[in-house]
């Protein structure tokens, strides 16, 4: 217990020192944004975040586009990153439904590497909701981590490094199995990252698929099979959509086999990678290259409802919120005192004249 303690301290510190870093910017323009990386090109849009076969942002929307902001915005418009605490509702709430699917997945893929053990659906369930908050934890760890990979590394190196952090969720789920079930050679939590570079490996085949092929498949087999008039109508998203899950089940049951040899590897602290290797084809031949694997596609429509309904909100960039303009009243024009009329004076007739205008009319004397 005191190593998991340790091991999630180390993740979470890790992640706060990542996230405090990153300075919040703010972006004038959507050209600006975009430059910055607060918003991807259509070319990076398919970059995952979360190896949990995860395709993060391989949907039929983007996380995070252009396409999620309005279509007409004004030029004084500004955009913003979320905060590290405006993020955490959506990766806490992602993270603890992660955390009731993703152990159940591994301890049935362990349980099918290693045939001669027998456990009831019950047994795999109440072991799985055993570890929960844990793995509600590290999950919102892991997301909050690979926020700044995605933003500022390569994809192809994201992929690599987000694999490693998941390896470390599924190294977790298989030394709690391993031990509760019997399984390997009691391993203890210092093998959950064990088999890093099967975890890499893994990624770059089960992501680098449907980023480099889906885009193809799209263009080549189904715009030319269903064209649509409109890039943004349904058509053109359902399409997409196909494309992205297709590659991503051709990519997930091509990478299977190194899956499995990284649960094997962290349920036996004694192999390396040449005896995990050996041992895994040695128990189940040839199927140990696909054994497990529609536990993982499963995982795929979970996370891309997940990835729709909170990810997406997470990683949105926000319209910075401008102070409106005060209106004032028109000031009132200052009250004149009108002068009190002097003795005597009519209005509309000048002072002194009135004598003149009003006395007797001289009548002229004859010669």
């Amino acid at each position: 217990m005191m190593a998991f303690r340790s091991v999630s301290l180390i993740l979470v510190g890790f992640s706060l020192a990542l996230v405090s870093s990153v300075e919040m910017e703010v972006c004038s323009s959507r050209a600006e944004c975009e430059r910055r990386g607060h918003i991807k090109k259509d070319a990076f849009e398919a970059l995952p975040l979360d190896e949990i076969d995860q395709r993060d942002l391989l949907q039929a929307k983007p996380l995070g586009s252009l396409k999620d902001l309005p279509a007409k915005t004004s030029p004084i418009t500004r955009y913003r990153t979320r905060t590290f605490l405006e993020m955490q509702p959506y990766l806490i709430a992602y993270g603890s439904v992660i955390g009731c699917v993703s152990p159940l997945a591994s301890c049935y893929q362990l349980v099918k590497l290693n045939p001669h053990v027998q456990v009831p659906f019950k047994q795999m369930l109440r072991l799985s909701f055993a570890i929960l908050p844990q793995q509600a934890a590290l999950k919102d760890a892991q997301m909050t981590i690979a926020t700044p990979i995605k933003k500022y590394c390569n994809p192809w190196a994201a992929f690599a490094l987000i694999g490693v952090l998941q390896g470390g969720l599924y190294g977790h789920s298989n030394v709690h199995f391993a031990n509760s079930l019997g399984i390997g050679s009691r391993p203890s939590l210092s093998s959950v990252f064990r088999g890093v570079g099967f975890a890499g490996s893994r990624d770059l085949i089960s992501q680098g698929f449907p980023f480099v092929l889906a885009p193809v498949l799209k263009e080549k087999v189904f715009d030319t099979l269903l064209p649509s008039k409109s890039p943004t109508s349904w058509l053109s998203g359902l399409k997409r959509w196909v494309s992205v899950f297709s590659m991503s089940v051709f990519g997930t049951y091509l990478s299977q086999g190194l899956h499995n040899s990284q649960i094997t590897m962290q349920a036996n602290p004694h192999l390396g990678y040449v005896g995990a290797l050996k041992q895994v084809f040695a128990v189940n031949g040839l199927a140990a290259l696909w054994k497990g694997a529609e536990a993982r596609v499963g995982l795929l429509l979970i996370v891309a409802f997940l990835n729709e309904g909170l990810l997406k909100k997470a990683w949105q960039p926000v319209e910075v919120s401008q102070p409106k303009a005060k209106r004032t009243k028109p000031a009132k024009k200052p009250l004149v005192s009108k002068p009190t009329p002097a003795a005597g004076h009519v209005k509309g007739v000048r002072r002194g004249s009135i004598g003149a205008a009003t006395g007797p009319a001289t009548v002229p004397q004859a010669a």
